[in-house]
């Protein structure tokens, strides 16, 4: 049976915590107004006519922030967003 040490406990969660920031810090500031709207339930048509950006880069938009997260759907997307504090419930 392998323990880990809480030392060694202590480090992969920091390391896992560094991770997530890495990856929000990553997002560009129109992938950042992108993701507010996705929380807030705008569709991807909203959120283009909202932005005056084309549905298709909508869509591009939030993949790349899908990408970036691992998430592979709107409502985990807006959960991992509240639970690392990228926006407000």
């Amino acid at each position: 049976m392998n323990v880990l040490s809480s030392e060694s406990a202590s480090h992969i969660v920091t390391e896992q915590i560094q991770e997530k920031r890495d990856r929000s810090e990553k997002l560009t500031n129109r992938e950042r107004q992108v993701l507010v709207l996705i929380a807030e339930g705008c569709t991807t048509k909203e959120i283009a006519a909202r932005l005056g950006i084309a549905i298709n880069t909508a869509v591009f938009h939030r993949s790349r922030i899908m990408l970036k997260f691992r998430v592979h759907n709107r409502v985990t997307l807006v959960r991992y967003a509240i639970w690392n504090g990228l926006i407000e419930p």
